[in-house]
């Protein structure tokens, strides 16, 4: 149990790291509900988990770089930039809140949007296979101790998406009684998302 313990001080401090689908996640909560801000956070652990499964299969040689990398780059450059335009596209719209709930939308597309953002950064994936190769290491191969840490780090990173997903929903003053605030948020996430974009483009195409 030692190994899961260890898995869960690992995802509390995960859960802290505020990255995109973190602002993707809350901005859906507070505009859609709850269910649909964890579709986000599912797509994006389905994804880690995918990473974390091939490099513990003995993939951890693959290495995402050069022209792969930048390949995979260019396409979450574009889907945060999209994402993004998209939100402060909204934020400029009069926000008409009739009482009703929006449109519905599947949660599938949410599930999609946490996948693919996710998977296409090529950083996420030179920080899985790190992690996978220390607890190689720390563990001598124990494939029992891997994967008791490895759930630990996604129990606790679910506790903490549920959290967060829930605490966002409650902020239904944003919708109801200040259409300026909503719209003030979707257009600073929006910005949080385009700045990402443009430093994810920075480092994988003008860094040295």
């Amino acid at each position: 149990m030692k190994a899961f313990y260890e898995g869960l001080f690992f995802g509390a401090v995960l859960a802290v790291l505020i990255g995109p689908v973190f602002f993707i996640l809350v901005q859906t909560s507070i505009e859609r509900g709850v269910k649909h801000g964890l579709a986000v956070a599912v797509g994006e652990s389905v994804s880690d988990v995918l990473f974390l499964t091939v490099y513990y299969l003995g993939f951890t040689q693959i290495h995402i770089g050069g022209g792969l990398s930048r390949v995979l780059g260019m396409g979450g450059v574009l889907v945060l930039i999209f994402t993004g335009g998209a939100m402060i596209r909204k934020s400029g719209q009069k926000w008409n809140y009739s009482g009703s709930e929006p449109p519905e939308v599947s949660k599938a597309s949410f599930f999609l949007k946490g996948f693919l953002i996710n998977s296409l950064n090529p950083f996420v994936y030179v920080f899985w296979a790190g992690v996978m190769g220390l607890l190689k290491e720390k563990f001598d191969g124990q494939s029992e101790q891997i994967i008791m840490f490895c759930v630990g780090i996604f129990t606790f990173k679910t506790f903490a998406d549920v959290l967060k997903a829930a605490l966002a929903g409650k902020i239904k003053w944003l919708q109801r009684d200040n259409s300026t605030a909503f719209r003030l948020v979707s257009g600073g996430i929006g910005v949080v998302l385009i700045i990402y974009a443009i430093v994810l483009f920075y480092r994988l195409y003008l860094a040295g």
